[in-house]
This record gives C-alpha cells, sequence and structure tokens, in this order.
C-alpha cells in the first residue's frame, strides 16, 4: 500500500469523507440546539401584553395570527396557541396565538321585507344571523314580512351589524281585514 498511490489517495479520500462527516453532525448539534427545548407556557385568558412577559422569561417569540368571538372569554385575551401549552419547543421558536375579538364579526342586513316570514328566516341565516325572533304584527296577509327591527329600531337593508344581534322579524298576522285600507279608485 506504501507504493500504491491509488491506495494512498483513496484511504485519505475515506479518512477526509468521515473527518467532514463527523464535523457536520457536531454542527448540527449546535446549531439545532439538540437536546435543548423550552416549555411553551400556558398564557390562555391573558392578554397578549401580559403574555410577553411570560414568552420573553422563556426566550420564546409570538405572533398574533387570529381572532375569534366568544362572548364568555374577556375581549383581548388570549384563546388559543400554537403549539399548544406544556409543549417542549427551541428556544425563540414563534408561538402563534388566536385572541378573542372584541366584538362579534359583522354582516351586512339582507333585504327581507315583502318576503314570507319563511323566505326571511332563509335569508338571514344564510348571511349567518342566527338570533331572529319572529313577532306578530297586525297586517293584512299572513306570513308577510313588514319589517326588521334590532334595539327597538328599523333595521334597513345593507347595513352591517353583528352576526349575533338579536333581530325582530315583524311578520303580519293576516287579521287586519282589507275593507279598513283606503283605496285609491281614481286611477
Amino acid at each position: 500500500m506504501k507504493n500504491n498511490i491509488y491506495a494512498k489517495n483513496l484511504a485519505l479520500a475515506i479518512l477526509i469523507l468521515i473527518v467532514l462527516f463527523l464535523c457536520l453532525i457536531g454542527w448540527l448539534n449546535v446549531y439545532t440546539r439538540h437536546g435543548q427545548s423550552v416549555v411553551v407556557p400556558d398564557v390562555k385568558g391573558l392578554s397578549v401584553q401580559e403574555a410577553a412577559h411570560f414568552f420573553d422569561n422563556s426566550q420564546l417569540r409570538f405572533e398574533v395570527v387570529d381572532s375569534v368571538y366568544n362572548k364568555n372569554v374577556t375581549s383581548g385575551a388570549i384563546v388559543e396557541t400554537v403549539p399548544t401549552a406544556g409543549t417542549k419547543v427551541k428556544e425563540q421558536r414563534n408561538i402563534y396565538i388566536t385572541i378573542n375579538a372584541k366584538s362579534s364579526r359583522m354582516g351586512i342586513v339582507p333585504g327581507v321585507k315583502d318576503l314570507s316570514n319563511r323566505q326571511a328566516v332563509a335569508k338571514l341565516d344564510a348571511a349567518e344571523f342566527k338570533n331572529v325572533q319572529v313577532k306578530s304584527v297586525k297586517g293584512a296577509y299572513k306570513d308577510l314580512v313588514l319589517g326588521l327591527e334590532y334595539k327597538g329600531r328599523e333595521v334597513n337593508p345593507g347595513e352591517r351589524l353583528p352576526l349575533d344581534s338579536k333581530l325582530i322579524l315583524l311578520v303580519s298576522d293576516g287579521a287586519q281585514n282589507m275593507d279598513e285600507f283606503d283605496i285609491d279608485e281614481s286611477w
């Protein structure tokens, strides 16, 4: 082997590959901080400002990525973290936060006047207004929608309201006699 140049070069190449491989493994352990981790703190229910202290102490970064609305949770409070609390992660990892919105999502009120009761409820449901109550009022035609109210005032089509608003659908009971209406016969 001392006289064979090919064998020497092959042995040297194998030795260099082994050294490079060991250096790469060592560098990856340092770079990825293998075996080192921190626990994601439980910050549910806290405001983002309060939670920032916990993330700073844990050497973690955070980012608010979404908001949801839950009337049973304080507005601005953290509702969810990804990864979840108690999960082991590397330092400087981004933790994604979902907070509780200050108000419900807003929706555009569709036109429901002069529709049947069933059509109006279906149209409001399609627009994601789920809290609709029907109130019977005097009118000539049974089940004809005469209007829509929110907090005692009439709502016009196109208005923006919170989707969890309590809407009152004013529906004719058909009890009013047609003779009570003044009909202009001059045409």
